[in-house]
């Protein structure tokens, strides 16, 4: 073993003073390293304290051992009321980022206990009930480990994001509300059928709403079309013109237009546009375009069909004034026609002509009753029955006879007439008035076959409906006659054959009827094809008793006011006639004037008079002499219905009528008054 070296006293007072002043330079340094560790720690804790990130020191059972001022404002405690509390303590109210519970494994410093791992950029939820609100932070966290690898302190850090939250909550409410107007206006423009454009000339860019795709038949996936040839492509060539006129105005000089144009999509029926656009501008002062498209087809259908009917109704009410005058015309015809057949020694010719004058009276007089409800909507025919249509219309051809075989034969020309007439159930509607509907087409077949063709009849059922359709071989219609083959006066004849009432009445006659009335087929040269169809009655047909002749050999005195002096007078001879008395006046004044000075059973009174019509002598005579005289309303009006619902007529009389009508009139009231005698 080697020997210590012993060490003189220099050497020991030399190594003590090194020591020594080693240990003075240790010393310093450590009171300078507590001194730097002492500020180090201010210094953190100042920040820790004044920091906009709140932060807690957690001991490794949770428990808050520190925090900063942020920490305790973010989670709602007190900082004495934070110290010392554990992660599971019921004060603690933490959300998730939906707003649901937060479980209690899923809070950052429990995570952290567990996992040993930080937690970085957590979003939770600290729900504070003196608030009543929730403030929002995102949470990161850290472990700190000793020598032997466990956990001595967990840090958090919690950064306020609840203006931000808001913010995103509030954008994501605006977005979804914004899907949902922009769901609902096209939702809208889809119900109204409009459409929305915009195209920016600068960038050449053009965007379509769904609609706008909807209303010209394009692929909303292929993007919008080009102008060429795209869209002037559909637009109807009659109509590109104005189209395109308007556009360019719009794109060159910024000018507005609303125009209306027709568009035509490959394998689908015309549509009908509107197109309006009105100039805007952006920030550059670039003019943008921007416009709405609507389909407007059903509409102008409406507008048509609106037009057609007041068409109707107008030439209705003038119809209605002409026919009044016609029936009083053909009275007067009538009257006196009857009063011949009264003559005796009449021969058996002359009989048989003045009935043929009274047939043709009577058929006149029907067609004037058609004039007379011609485009009358408003009330239903009160003479409508229960109608066999296939009896109709052989009857229709044999009257039509003249025209297609006897005429046409005679100028060596041929007519064939067919047809195919199905078993089919009855139709309700007035007999005279479908029998000239029938007539008349048959009669407009016939004038289209100048030169002979063929006539043929079908009449079939389908779906509770009768349906008669009428093809002729003639000379056909171009497209504008077969849009206005049923509007009054309208005509391609030509005032030698016609004047362009006949089809109209026929169509406002089968409107009534609850039918339809179309041109099926047409076109020039080839022939037409008229369909009309019926529905089914389902009302029973009723059974006329048979009532025994009424046998009246009483004699009435009858007062007969007409302000028509030929009607009064011959109405005043066929009354007579029956063995009656009857006292002719032509004013409402006169009658009241005869009926103070003596008394009559019955009063015939015209309608329409000057000054006092009949309306009003009947509530007069109502007022003065009571009910026991019968009031008879006689009028060149259809006024059936309106006369029955008087409380002052007791019974109506068409003009023009004949004695066998005035007899059957006479014997109805005789039955009434007869009825209403005591015994």
């Amino acid at each position: 073993m080697k020997p210590t070296k012993k060490l003189t006293y220099d050497e020991l007072e030399g190594e003590y003073s090194r020591m020594k002043l080693q240990f003075s330079i240790r010393s310093k340094e450590l009171k300078a390293a507590e001194k730097h560790a002492e500020e180090y720690e201010k210094r953190f804790r100042f920040l820790m304290l004044n920091m906009e990130a709140g932060v807690v020191i957690h001991a490794p059972d949770t428990s808050i051992v520190q925090n900063n001022k942020r920490a305790s404002e973010i989670l709602g405690l007190s900082e004495d009321q934070m110290l010392g509390k554990i992660a599971i303590d019921p004060d603690w109210k933490f959300v998730d980022h939906d707003k649901s519970v937060l479980p209690f494994d899923e809070y950052p410093v429990n995570r952290i206990a567990k996992t040993k791992k930080p937690v970085r950029n957590q979003i939770i939820g600290s729900y504070q009930p003196h608030k009543g609100d929730i403030v929002w932070a995102t949470v990161n966290g850290f472990p700190l480990f000793d020598q032997r690898g466990d956990i001595t302190e967990i840090v958090t850090i919690f950064i306020d994001i609840t203006e931000q939250k808001k913010n995103e909550e509030e954008k994501l409410a605006n977005q979804l509300k914004l899907e949902k107007t922009e769901k609902e206006l096209t939702k809208a423009q889809k119900l109204a059928h409009v459409g929305s454009w915009i195209f920016n000339p600068v960038a050449n860019e053009l965007i379509w709403s769904e609609e706008m795709y909807n209303i010209w038949g394009f692929d909303p996936k292929k993007g919008p079309p080009s102008y060429e040839p795209d869209i002037t492509g559909r637009v109807h060539p009659n109509d590109l013109k104005l189209f395109n006129s308007a556009f360019g105005k719009a794109m060159n000089h910024g000018i507005p237009y609303d125009i209306d144009f027709r568009i035509c999509i490959p394998g689908a029926k015309q549509k009908v546009v509107r197109s309006i656009f009105e100039p805007a501008y952006n920030e550059n002062g670039d003019l943008i375009l921007s416009g709405t498209n609507q389909d407007i087809t059903a509409q102008k259908a409406f507008e048509q069909a609106q037009i057609k009917y007041q068409r109707l109704k107008a030439i209705g009410e003038m119809s209605s004034s002409i026919a009044h005058d016609f029936n009083n015309a053909l009275q007067e015809m009538m009257g006196n026609l009857e009063l011949v057949k009264l003559q005796k020694g009449l021969s058996t010719d002359s009989m048989e002509r003045l009935n043929d004058i009274s047939g043709i009276i009577s058929n006149t007089a029907g067609r004037v009753s058609a004039l007379q409800k011609f485009g009358d909507t408003a009330n239903n025919d009160t003479n409508a029955e229960l109608i066999n249509l296939n009896e109709l219309i052989e009857e229709s051809l044999k009257q039509s006879r003249p025209l297609w075989k006897d005429k046409m034969e005679k100028e060596g020309r041929r007519i064939s007439v067919e047809t195919h007439l199905q078993k089919i159930p009855k139709i309700k509607c007035n007999s005279g008035e479908l029998k000239s509907v029938l007539f008349n087409l048959m009669k407009n077949s016939i004038e289209a076959m100048p030169h002979g063709g063929e006539l043929t009849i079908h009449t079939s059922t389908e779906k509770e409906r009768v349906f008669v359709n009428v093809k002729d071989t003639g000379i056909g219609m171009d497209a504008e006659a077969k849009l206005k083959v049923f509007e009054p006066f309208f005509t391609t004849k030509g005032y030698t054959l016609g004047r362009g009432l006949g089809m109209s009445g026929a169509y406002s006659i089968v409107k009534k009827c609850g039918g339809n009335f179309v041109v099926k087929y047409s076109e020039l040269g080839k022939g037409t094809v008229f369909e009309m169809d019926f529905p089914v009655s389902k009302l029973a047909e009723k059974k006329t008793p048979h009532l025994p002749e009424l046998k009246e050999s009483r004699s009435f005195h009858i007062l007969w006011v007409d302000d028509d002096f030929i009607i009064t007078k011959s109405s005043g001879k066929m009354a007579e006639s029956l063995g009656h008395t009857c006292t002719t006046v032509n004013s409402g004044t006169k009658a009241l004037e005869f009926l103070e000075k003596a008394q009559c059973d019955i009063v015939f009174t015209d309608i329409g008079m000057p000054k006092m019509n009949g309306w009003e002598l009947a509530e007069t005579i109502r007022q003065r002499f009571g009910n026991k005289t019968k009031i008879v309303a006689v009028t060149g009006w259809d006024m059936k219905e309106k006369v029955e619902t008087e409380e002052s007529i007791d019974h109506f009389l068409q003009k023009p009528f004949t004695i066998e009508n005035l007899k059957i009139t006479l014997s109805e009231l005789a039955s009434q008054l007869k009825a209403s005698q005591p015994l």
